[in-house]
């Protein structure tokens, strides 16, 4: 019984920390300019679209198959591994983003567009 005990309790701490631990991304790396690299409904004319999110909570977009000649101002923020976006990248795209992946050079996220979940790939 005392080896039952000593197994499981171990066990049970290493499987708490490894589930409710928050990824360790250096949420520094969000600023700057991102290229859209892909998307679910990508389209050739979205080459060369990006993203800028500024220090100060402010972002802009040029999203070329919207529109080539309108830059789109807005807001973001982070809660967590959550990114609010509050410039539309993508027609339809929900601001509530999951981040699955940040590096230096890389951004991954999950949203919903035109209500279906999907993953968006953004690089600088």
């Amino acid at each position: 019984m005392k080896f039952s005990y000593c197994f499981s309790i171990p066990l049970l701490l290493l499987l708490c920390a490894c589930s409710c631990s928050e990824p360790n991304y250096n949420y520094d790396n969000l600023i700057g300019k991102w290229y859209i690299s892909y998307y679910p409904f990508y389209q050739s004319c979205d080459m060369g679209s990006w993203v800028k999110l500024d220090a100060n909570g402010t972002c802009e977009a040029l999203i070329l198959c919207n529109d080539p000649n309108n830059m789109i101002q807005g807001t973001w923020s982070r809660e967590g591994t959550k990114l609010i976006l509050d410039c539309q990248l993508i027609e339809a795209m929900d601001k509530n983003c999951d981040i699955t992946s940040l590096t230096e050079t890389e951004l991954k996220f999950n949203t919903n567009v035109y209500s279906i979940q999907a993953e968006i790939q953004l690089t600088k």
